[in-house]
């Protein structure tokens, strides 16, 4: 079992009473539902979720909600900064723009939302692929250049379920679930406080849905982890 990174360290320790439940029951639960009638309506996500069928739907329609709240973040950020700097911002190569905007948005970017991949790249933008979510941390200038512009409009077409990236992306806080524990990239588990749920998520398909029930805060330990996960993994749950 891999260890937790130390951003999860602390977690929800959870009781013995755990019941395996089905995922109609795991959606039909008052706050899932909800969650999925708001975020229906959200064009991207009706272009990327077709089905509603787990909370795992669910889940990866609020890291795309929050994906364009900071994109929105982003884009209007570097709107004000050549608006501010319009004096001397057509005077300035692309190498110049790159340097200066990047340092001007710094700060911006430090209070985003973001999973870190194996590969050192910030995903601050789920919904992107690793280029995309680099030319908005490191090259947001190339919305200057005509042939970028027209992609950076029509970019739905470039957009990737949050998914695609496995269990990294739960580390992001872009979601009410958050990455339990994992044995590897195909085989890891969620756990969402809110709904009292874990789900065990397999070759990116949820596989068991788990209710259970929150009992206090305390310190991750690898040896409650292993009991529990043991416990978990009996034939009778």
């Amino acid at each position: 079992m891999l260890k937790l990174p130390p951003s999860l360290r602390v977690i929800y320790w959870l009781t013995m009473k755990v019941k395996a439940i089905s995922a109609r029951q795991a959606l039909g639960r008052k706050q899932l539902k909800q969650e999925r009638k708001r975020l229906k309506k959200i064009p991207l996500v009706q272009h990327l979720i077709k089905r509603f069928d787990s909370p795992v739907a669910i889940y990866e329609a609020q890291m795309v909600e929050q994906g364009l709240i900071s994109k929105e973040f982003i884009e209007n950020a570097y709107d004000h900064f050549q608006v501010s700097y319009f004096e001397i911002w057509n005077n300035l190569s692309f190498d110049q723009k790159s340097v200066f905007i990047n340092r001007e948005m710094n700060d911006l970017f430090s209070r985003l939302r973001y999973a870190t991949l194996d590969s050192g790249t910030r995903i601050y933008l789920p919904f992107f692929d690793e280029r995309f979510n680099r030319f908005y941390r490191d090259s947001i200038a190339v919305m200057d250049l005509p042939h970028f512009r027209k992609q950076f409009a029509d970019f739905f077409h470039h957009c990737v379920r949050p998914s695609h990236y496995g269990p990294v992306i739960y580390t992001g806080d872009f979601t009410q679930a958050r990455l339990f524990t994992t044995d590897n990239k195909q085989n890891y588990y969620l756990v969402d406080t809110i709904n009292e749920l874990i789900i065990q998520i397999q070759h990116q398909r949820p596989t068991k849905f788990f209710s259970v029930s929150k009992k206090d805060v305390i310190l991750y330990n690898e040896e409650a982890m292993n009991e529990f996960m043991a416990l978990m993994n009996k034939e009778n749950i």
